[in-house]
């Protein structure tokens, strides 16, 4: 079992890579769960408090216990004095805007000159440069360059729905 977990975390172990957004994943079955979120036909869990709507039922308890749980003590940032929900939340905001990470992540678009801090930041960047719109709202017409964009849209627009 100590195996397992220590293999699980060495850095020199093969990345399984999402052709669709470039993020790393550690195992296969971790980057078959990933792929839905591109699947535009993917049936989906919507949180009931926030109305986000995540992938699995995993990623909703898991959600749930993280952004909803009041049992979890807020944390305060050490830095701007913000208070979060949580912990990692807290340790989410201080790694993007605090710590000193450098944007390594550069995008290679002829005049743009965007960088990023993450692989990850740098994909979704790579959508300003994107025209196609294929993911379709089923409440309106409108349509998105991604999923995240679509769920932000229908969390936002269509929360009564």
């Amino acid at each position: 079992m100590a195996e397992y977990g220590m293999k699980r975390h060495d850095k020199n172990r093969p990345k399984f890579q999402c052709a669709e957004c470039q993020k790393e994943l550690l195992s296969a079955t971790d980057l078959r769960n990933h792929s839905l979120i591109h699947d535009a036909n993917r049936p989906t869990f919507t949180c009931r408090k926030c109305k986000k709507q995540l992938v699995s039922m995993k990623s909703l308890k898991l959600h749930m216990k993280l952004v909803h749980d009041d049992n979890q003590p807020e944390a305060t940032c050490n830095e701007c004095g913000k208070i979060y929900k949580n912990i990692r939340a807290m340790k989410a905001h201080y790694n993007m805007i605090h710590k000193k990470i450098e944007k390594n992540f550069k995008c290679e678009m002829t005049q743009c000159g965007a960088a990023f801090k993450t692989k990850q930041k740098l994909a979704r960047h790579h959508l300003v440069h994107v025209t196609v719109r294929e993911y379709k709202c089923v409440h309106c017409t409108k349509t998105f360059k991604d999923q995240l964009a679509l769920n932000i849209h229908v969390s936002n627009c269509h929360k009564d729905i």
